[in-house]
């Protein structure tokens, strides 16, 4: 069973697609997965250097928030991402980082 020239070019095609989409995105996402998993600032630090402007920076930033409860990097998300889906999650965040320090 031969394949057509047309086929092997579309092979071709397909793998060098499916091997650019890989390193594109799922290089990253699979580095996000990690990160979620573990859910530490270390693991958000090692993405930051694997990928500084990757897909999913916004959520790892939520993650380091958790990790850390810092004030300033909550500062810095409300400035990089001032209409993120995860505003009202960093905003509760927010409030339990000041009655923490109020108290």
């Amino acid at each position: 069973m031969g394949f057509t020239k047309k086929q092997k070019q579309y092979s071709i095609l397909l793998i060098f697609v499916l091997l650019v989409s890989y390193f594109s995105f799922f290089d990253d996402y699979f580095k996000y997965l990690e990160v979620k998993k573990n859910g530490t600032s270390d693991a958000c630090k090692s993405y930051y250097s694997e990928f500084p402007n990757g897909y999913f920076t916004e959520d790892v930033k939520v993650i380091e928030i958790q990790d850390l409860r810092d004030i300033v990097l909550v500062r810095d998300f409300f400035y990089d991402y001032p209409n993120s889906k995860h505003s009202s999650v960093v905003e509760l965040l927010n409030l339990e980082i000041w009655n923490d320090e109020i108290r």
